[in-house]
């Protein structure tokens, strides 16, 4: 049974850290702890591994450097970063890499072969609280920033991109609801949320829109008390296994005369049992389609032919706010999908250069080789450039800012990144790349999925 994120919190000791960032061979240089009397502040409480990143910000420390009970390597943390939250986040991103070392690259390629869906792995993280990892501790998550989820996906993505798609819209659904929400809404749905217990999905799209949101034709219309809905979404991820869809709709007769298009949408909470086929009146999932890649988790339409739902359904309890409430969710959205990519480059790097040390063509390795060499190396640039800009929209959405911008931009360079690595990492692997034994092959099909929605640039528009 993997461990809990939550359980792994506790820290023995602190120490300063001056000069520069870390070196290129991740050497550590250790100096003196702070002083006692800085000490003595925290003892009281062993769980502080915040108040130790106030204390040594405090001091006019630059950096601080935590251990974990756990883990003998040093975690190296900016300790004049805004939003960052570091409770958990050395150890958590640990416990992710341990899971996905030896719970789900065993398995991926097999199940993403017969498109199956990585029930184990779910049920997995599940326990170790990965669906409740942005939500408030008051509604039973862990509470954690949008940077440390950032870090989480990118891992899960290193193993398989399907399992960050299984998280995506969840936490897509589960922030629209703890920012825009009302009490009763996150009462309702958040403590379940944060176990897994309810999965969410996310649905803007449809058929002939795109990234078009403004072409949307979904209707939700007034009776009595209830409202009605009709329509076709499509693209749906976790349509089929989610059991709470986020769906925006038209609400053109509650809007002012004259309004603009996007302050008449709404955003409906639609809850449904798993599965397809008509899973509620009125509302159905034909089922899965058939993808090239992104395998393993389902991708669905969603059909609403008179589907009636109750004012309390009604995202905020306020009509027109849906465009506006989906935007803010998009954006966490974009932070992941460059995370993922993040994942997918360095698992694509971390290939090519196992491959380039085994092969030997001319009586050597060919990492040897100039013209390979020099393709690792241009590899690896790119995987760091796209790693920090995924990390800079995050940190700006965590400072309580709008990151579109931010979130856009990353989402665009490390999609291509990634394109360009597993292409470079296939290049290297040669005639073999095009063999199912090996992991390349379905790391070149899912990343030409994953980056076939260049929609940075209607982003960056709005």
């Amino acid at each position: 049974m993997p461990r809990r994120l939550g359980q792994c919190v506790e820290r023995r000791g602190i120490g300063g850290i001056g000069g520069p960032r870390l070196a290129p061979d991740r050497r550590r240089v250790r100096h003196p702890p702070l002083n006692a009397e800085g000490a003595d502040q925290l003892r009281p409480q062993p769980d502080c591994a915040r108040a130790w990143i106030r204390l040594a910000a405090a001091n006019r420390m630059r950096y601080a450097c935590l251990t974990t009970r756990h883990h003998d390597g040093f975690c190296l943390w900016d300790s004049q970063a805004d939003g960052f939250n570091l409770a958990r986040s050395a150890c958590g991103r640990d416990l992710v890499r341990e899971f996905v070392e030896e719970q789900i690259l065993p398995v991926a390629t097999e199940l993403e072969h017969r498109d199956e869906y990585p029930t184990d792995i779910v049920e997995g993280m599940k326990e170790m609280g990965i669906f409740g990892l942005m939500i408030p501790e008051e509604y039973g998550g862990l509470g954690e920033s949008l940077l440390t989820y950032a870090l989480v996906v990118e891992e899960n993505a290193r193993g398989w991109m399907s399992v960050s798609g299984v998280i995506n819209t969840h936490f897509i659904v589960a922030y629209m609801l703890m920012q825009h929400g009302t009490a009763e809404q996150k009462a309702t749905y958040l403590p379940r949320m944060a176990t897994g217990e309810v999965r969410g999905a996310f649905s803007m799209s449809e058929p002939g829109c795109g990234s078009d949101v403004a072409a949307i034709t979904s209707k939700a219309v007034r009776d009595g008390d209830d409202w009605v809905l009709n329509g076709a979404k499509m693209w749906l991820t976790n349509g089929g296994s989610s059991t709470l869809v986020a769906v925006l709709v038209r609400t053109d007769a509650e809007a002012d005369e004259g309004a603009s298009v996007y302050k008449k949408m709404s955003t409906f909470l639609i809850e449904k049992p798993s599965g397809f086929g008509e899973v509620r009146p009125g509302l159905t999932i034909p089922g899965k389609i058939d993808k090239m890649g992104y395998k393993g988790v389902d991708t669905t339409e969603l059909v609403m032919d008179n589907v009636r739902l109750t004012a309390d359904d009604l995202l905020g309890g306020q009509p027109g706010k849906g465009f506006y409430q989906m935007m803010d969710g998009v954006e966490v959205g974009r932070v992941n999908v460059a995370a993922r990519a993040c994942g997918l480059s360095i698992r694509a790097f971390e290939l090519g250069v196992e491959y380039a040390q085994q092969r030997v063509t001319f009586g050597k390795p060919i990492f040897e080789h100039q013209a390979v060499s020099f393709r690792l190396a241009d590899m690896a640039v790119k995987v760091e450039a796209a790693h920090q800009m995924m990390v800079m929209a995050a940190r700006k959405k965590d400072s309580g800012e709008r990151n579109d911008l931010e979130a856009g931009m990353a989402k665009y360079l490390a999609s291509e990144y990634c394109k360009e690595v597993v292409e470079d990492s296939f290049r290297i692997h040669g005639g073999y790349g095009y063999s199912k034994e090996y992991e390349i092959e379905r790391l070149y099909r899912e990343v030409l999925t994953g980056t076939a929605a260049p929609d940075a640039g209607v982003i960056l528009s709005l």
